[in-house]
């Protein structure tokens, strides 16, 4: 099924090459980094990650698109069997009236509505209104979860999600969203979200809030509050602090570890240097039960092109590599 999903990932994508109206971008990216694991035995690793986007707008017609996302993890210095070649993150359709008042998607995405994103195999529609008020709505079926299969389609049966977001930005400078979230495997719920959140946005400061709770488990899930300070020379400066449970599925394997919550906390200092070009920095502590993490990067970016590198130690083993 893997090889299937591959074989369309890659027709739909070519199939509006040859459209004469079409705009088409793309993009790629990486990182390196060594580790150490301790599991079986102390020993030093070195992990890629690389990705790949393509797109082609305004495809046959006014409007439509077609968009393609995939991903590439391995192991460079003891590369098993199981490390893929390609994993699809992303093979969709994507239709947008003149008006912009109706978006709508068709195909493998990435959904970020209010909630913690999700992968379906499904349709989503974006509605908005010129009072402000905007609501987003999917529907589809996961991906599968076993180790290495995650491009597999499931049926609807086996797994599937759906939910909305709605949206409120009448208000000066401020918008209000509230979002529901709902998973189920094998016929039976899996996971309930509901979810608050709000922005604030003028010239030299922005504010960010987010808040989930866990229906099902009557629990809170997430709460995040992220403010940024600009400088008229085009500086700034996030602060973001995170609470979070790890949302995995209740019939995940993987739900029996790392389900504790933790706390994180994030500055990212960002400095222009001069038009187009910036220096990108990030110190992040995480404190987890009996453990805790630091994680550094240090970089540029220059006309949208990144590169750095990394520095991660304590939780995971010490991680040292790059990024571009």
């Amino acid at each position: 099924m893997r090889k299937k999903f591959l074989t369309v990932f890659i027709v739909l994508w070519l199939a509006a090459i040859p459209s004469l109206a079409a705009v088409i971008d793309g993009g790629a990216w990486a990182e390196f980094y060594s580790y150490k694991s301790r599991f079986p035995q102390t020993q030093s690793q070195l992990r890629s990650l690389e990705g790949l986007r393509l797109g082609v707008r305004d495809a046959f017609i006014p409007g439509l698109s077609i968009f393609a996302r995939g991903r590439v993890a391995s192991d460079l210095s003891h590369k098993y069997a199981s490390d893929p070649d390609l994993r699809v993150y992303g093979a969709y359709l994507e239709y947008v009236t003149a008006n912009r008042m109706l978006t709508a998607r068709a195909g493998r995405q990435f959904v970020f509505a209010g909630l913690g994103g999700i992968t379906l195999d499904g349709g989503r529609v974006d509605l908005s209104h010129k009072s402000g008020l905007s609501f987003t709505g999917y529907a589809g079926t996961t991906p599968g979860l076993t180790f290495y299969d995650l491009d597999e389609i499931n049926s609807w049966k086996k797994g599937n999600a759906y939910g909305g977001h709605l949206k409120y930005k009448g208000l000066h400078n401020w918008v209000f969203g509230a979002s529901f979230q709902q998973r189920n495997f094998m016929d039976n719920l899996d996971s309930q979200l509901g979810g608050l959140d709000f922005s604030y946005a003028d010239k030299m400061c922005s504010l960010f809030g987010r808040g989930d709770y866990d229906l099902f488990q009557n629990r809170l899930q997430l709460l995040t509050v992220r403010p940024t300070i600009r400088c008229p020379q085009g500086h700034y400066v996030s602060l973001e602090y995170l609470y979070r449970r790890p949302s995995i599925p209740l019939h995940s394997m993987f739900s029996v570890f790392n389900s504790k919550p933790y706390h994180q906390v994030r500055i990212s200092p960002t400095m222009k240097l001069m038009p187009d070009l910036y220096a990108i920095t990030s110190f992040t502590f995480t404190q987890l039960k009996g453990d805790r993490n630091f994680r550094m990067s240090l970089g540029g970016s220059y006309l949208g092109q990144s590169a750095g590198f990394i520095f991660s130690d304590g939780y995971g083993g010490r991680q040292i590599g790059g990024f571009w």
